[in-house]
């Protein structure tokens, strides 16, 4: 599907999310929630080749609190958890081809030896798998990747739990990630990504989304399926979720709106049989 044929919704923005960028492991199955390192490149080389305008989080939320459009073509990227391997991997790609990004991190797994809780490949596998492929990014790497002035590393909680229904511990929660962003890189930080995140799963309610705007929190982004549409609250604002199996003509179309049914059909297989 091209990306000739326009945008569905017009005026909105897209903002792509990864998890893990990783190659595969010979003699392991795929890890989840992967791209491969030259898929990536790939993916991102086909965005620019198609005219598409890379823009920070940051950006968007300037222009949202102005009131002012988005560009044409607006594109965002993300990455949730801060896995390693984005910044070995990634961070380079964006760098070279000067593509701004936010790092969702995991303030808990900064620079622990430990795979993270949440990553049931890196638990099963951390003892045979490099370790780029499972760990956090180390406090160091943030700031090595925030010193390519490209790279803004955001809040992904302190310790990655289901906070629906707990707003009181979601509270706490952030409090601590907020003492750790304050110790090892300076400040508070107010680009927020909700872990899991799908409200139709119940992963997220609008409690926890108010609570990170009175916690200083400039944005708390959803794992929903989906554009940011003009005049939206980014306190809630939709993502399109990017697989190894995408290419540049597929996230035209995720970017341009002809994916948005994907949504609705992945809650649906997640009621039905989660993972």
């Amino acid at each position: 599907m091209s990306a000739m044929m326009g945008s569905r919704v017009q005026g909105g923005a897209g903002i792509l999310f990864y998890h893990r960028i990783a190659p595969e492991i010979t003699g392991l199955p795929a890890p989840g929630l992967n791209v491969t390192p030259s898929q990536f490149r790939l993916q991102m080389e086909g965005l620019l080749e198609r005219g598409f305008h890379p823009v920070s989080l940051q950006e968007l939320l300037d222009l949202h609190a102005s009131g002012r459009p988005f560009p044409g073509r607006a594109v965002a990227v993300t990455f949730d958890d801060a896995f390693a391997g984005v910044h070995r991997w990634a961070v380079p790609v964006l760098e070279r081809l000067g593509i701004p990004a936010t790092i969702f991190l995991v303030t808990r797994y900064a620079g622990s030896v430990q795979p993270m809780h949440f990553d049931m490949w890196g638990m099963t596998h951390h003892a045979q798998a490099p370790t780029e492929t499972w760990r956090s990014m180390t406090w160091e790497e943030c700031r090595e990747a925030e010193s390519t002035g490209l790279i803004t590393v955001g809040c992904h909680t302190h310790a990655h739990d289901n906070y629906t229904g707990q707003p009181e511990a979601f509270r706490t929660d952030l409090a601590a990630a907020r003492e750790e962003f304050q110790k090892n890189l300076g400040g508070p930080r107010r680009l927020f990504a909700v872990p899991y995140g799908n409200p139709s799963l119940g992963q997220v309610d609008r409690g926890l989304l108010t609570i990170a705007r009175e916690e200083g929190m400039a944005c708390a982004l959803t794992t929903t399926l989906g554009l940011v549409r003009p005049g939206a609250s980014p306190f809630g604002w939709p993502r399109l979720e990017v697989v190894e199996q995408d290419t540049g003509a597929t996230l035209a179309a995720k970017v341009e709106g002809w994916y948005n049914w994907m949504g609705a059909v992945k809650n649906a297989v997640h009621r039905v049989a989660p993972w």
